[in-house]
């Protein structure tokens, strides 16, 4: 285990490992790209959209969400496509205009997403996947060190086209731990990135001054269902927080 300090306060420190590895690491997500980000409203695809707008890219987003379209572009987007709808691919391409193409996808999915934006992403296009899914549509496994998060679909389509393309699946995956409130991160296997990838995701947070969209905060590890329920119904907008000590005004002194 490795422990990194953070200067920024327990709320914006949320964890933004994963967001930074997805977008700068495995992305490459650098000034004038066109990028996608699917699934807005989760709490690490709004992290994943701050980080590219900070790096200079036009941002677009998908959502069922008609409303979590509206609030992403307010923080930035260029604009968003409801994946409901079956033409989003062909919208999305509208939005970006005639000649232009998706540099990165950060995806969240999986299933069809390739073939689904194969026809709007560049030759040599990275798409980045984090998570997993089961026919369930929502798991989580619970252990006293950590709770995973099933958040894509177990298998991802990828053919000849794509292929012929030169398109670039990359998959990249964060157990999603309990985050406590003081002031740390917590980076564990090789998954996760090396310990250079965390300090260098948290001093990006603090040079471009990114606070995480906190969406609900329940007071108590007893309120945790809440925040799993909340997760379940689709309702966050951002970070679901749950807060297990008490806010501290001034620092506390330990002795060794």
């Amino acid at each position: 285990m490795e422990v990194n300090h953070i200067s920024a306060g327990w709320y914006e420190s949320s964890c933004t490992h994963s967001e930074h590895r997805a977008t700068v690491v495995n992305g490459l997500v650098s000034s004038g790209q066109n990028v996608l980000i699917t699934g807005i409203g989760g709490g690490v695809a709004l992290i994943a959209l701050q980080i590219c707008i900070a790096k200079g890219a036009s941002v677009y987003v998908t959502s069922g969400s008609d409303n979590k379209i509206q609030k992403a572009i307010a923080l930035g987007a260029k604009g968003g496509v409801n994946y409901k709808d079956k033409e989003w691919p062909a919208q999305l391409g509208a939005l970006l205009g005639k000649g232009k193409e998706l540099d990165v996808v950060i995806d969240s999915g999986g299933g069809e997403i390739m073939m689904q934006t194969s026809k709007i992403l560049k030759h040599g296009g990275r798409v980045v996947c984090y998570g997993m899914y089961d026919d369930n549509h929502f798991l989580y496994a619970a252990t006293p060190e950590f709770i995973v998060f099933r958040t894509a679909s177990p298998k991802i389509t990828f053919t000849m086209r794509e292929v012929l393309k030169n398109l670039r699946l990359i998959g990249t995956y964060k157990p999603q731990r309990l985050c406590l409130p003081f002031l740390i991160s917590i980076n564990s296997g090789s998954t996760m990135g090396s310990h250079q990838d965390l300090i260098d995701a948290t001093d990006f947070l603090a040079e471009h001054h990114i606070i995480p969209v906190i969406s609900h905060i329940f007071e108590g590890l007893e309120s945790a269902e809440q925040g799993f329920e909340t997760m379940k119904k689709g309702e966050q907008f951002g970070k679901i927080v749950v807060k297990i000590a008490p806010d501290i005004d001034t620092p506390v002194k330990t002795k060794l």
